[in-house]
């Protein structure tokens, strides 16, 4: 029996879960204390589709359990660093915009079995980068999404099929169907994983 059987896990649906991007977490602790961390993490389990939330700092400090001045400092060394920026709602409030930080070298390293050199600037252009094997991709968001999505499915044959579907559906979408896929015991799937996320893809985007 497969050892995830004997525990209640996680599900990425119904809205009980929200993303963070990898690069904060991976190279901005150094650069800022844990409590900002911990105030970003909050601040993207509260942003709506536009990445913005207008939370007093009141009501932070009082949900995390720190000061309303440590929440303070916090912010300002979010914004310092260009991970939010902020602008004046009201008299009390502030609208919190949580920016694209970009990725790094090593976080690409990190998502992917293999080792491609990605550069910097990766997500916002669609440069084209010589890999070991000699064929030349795209080194889009999309077309490393869809890298990601082959690799986990282990169907790297089905590149092109995935890259279809980032390209249509939202990515938080995909991922919310891609941890189920994932986190189903393989004996309780008929084909494969690939064919179970192609079915769920469907299905969830008809009926929703």
């Amino acid at each position: 029996m497969p050892l995830s059987q004997n525990y209640n896990l996680r599900m990425m649906r119904n809205g009980e879960w929200f993303w963070v991007d990898k690069n904060v977490l991976r190279n901005y602790p150094s650069l800022i204390k844990a409590s900002a961390i911990i105030v970003y993490i909050y601040l993207a389990s509260m942003v709506d589709e536009n990445q913005s939330c207008f939370p007093s700092q009141k009501y932070i400090a009082d949900n995390l359990g720190c000061s309303r001045a440590t929440v303070n400092r916090a912010i300002k060394k979010l914004a310092e660093q260009k991970l939010i920026a902020i602008e004046r709602k009201d008299r009390i409030h502030f609208n919190y915009m949580l920016l694209h930080t970009g990725n790094s070298n090593s976080e690409t390293k990190m998502s992917h079995v293999r080792n491609s050199p990605v550069s910097n600037n990766y997500t916002n252009n669609t440069n084209k980068q010589e890999i070991n094997n000699n064929t030349v991709v795209c080194t889009t968001k999309e077309d490393l999404f869809a890298q990601d999505i082959a690799d986990a499915l282990k169907e790297p044959s089905q590149i092109e099929t995935y890259r279809h579907y980032v390209r249509l559906y939202p990515e938080g979408f995909i991922r919310r169907i891609l941890s189920e896929v994932k986190l189903t015991p393989i004996h309780k799937i008929r084909k494969s994983r690939h064919a179970l996320f192609m079915y769920l893809i469907r299905y969830y985007a008809k009926t929703h």
